[in-house]
């Protein structure tokens, strides 16, 4: 793998993965979660972060549609928005997919909650990572709805951290087995 961020005239995987972090960080964010993201300074050279990036668990895997591994920034850190080479690491969608919080569509109510439409009861389902959804119950109350997606998510999580081990970074694996703590240091 060269060095150079072109090839035949075309950006490689690498570079292009490069360049939408520098997007998020030095652009007018094109979604919410990007705004007041940073770079540390030595990334600003492309083949500083180069250097980094090849020394990391993941980098440049494919996924079966040929889609490169994410590089995030906030699964070790909950909430960081600094792209580091202590927070960083590369992971299949799937990983990537299952922290999505889905913040926007839930309005007044807790994570994993929906209302049943005669509003007494609620309803939980989690985001497998693939994108499709596990029904996991109606409950009485919100909290006790909330409590069950926690449950769920972390069980899910130990199932994917269990699928992934060996092949994702390790520090990720721990995260992804303890969803509930990770998102209660949200």
């Amino acid at each position: 793998m060269g060095d150079k961020p072109y090839l035949e005239g075309k950006p490689t995987k690498a570079y292009t993965q490069y360049r939408a972090m520098v997007v998020r960080c030095y652009s007018k964010p094109k979604r919410q979660d990007y705004t007041g993201n940073s770079l540390t300074p030595n990334w600003l050279s492309y083949q500083q972060w180069l250097s980094w990036a090849r020394e990391q668990q993941g980098f440049l895997n494919l996924e079966k549609n040929n889609r490169i591994w994410s590089m995030d920034k906030d699964i070790l850190k909950p909430g960081n928005k600094h792209y580091c080479p202590e927070y960083c690491v590369f992971i299949p969608n799937t990983l990537n997919q299952f922290f999505k919080l889905q913040e926007t569509s839930r309005s007044d109510y807790l994570l994993g909650v929906s209302p049943q439409t005669n509003k007494n009861s609620f309803k939980v389902r989690i985001n497998d990572g693939s994108g499709k959804h596990i029904y996991l119950g109606t409950y009485e109350t919100q909290e006790e709805a909330h409590e069950a997606y926690l449950t769920g998510k972390t069980r899910l999580g130990e199932q994917l951290a269990y699928k992934h081990k060996g092949f994702v970074d390790k520090r990720v694996l721990e995260v992804v087995a303890d969803f509930k703590n990770w998102f209660k240091a949200l």
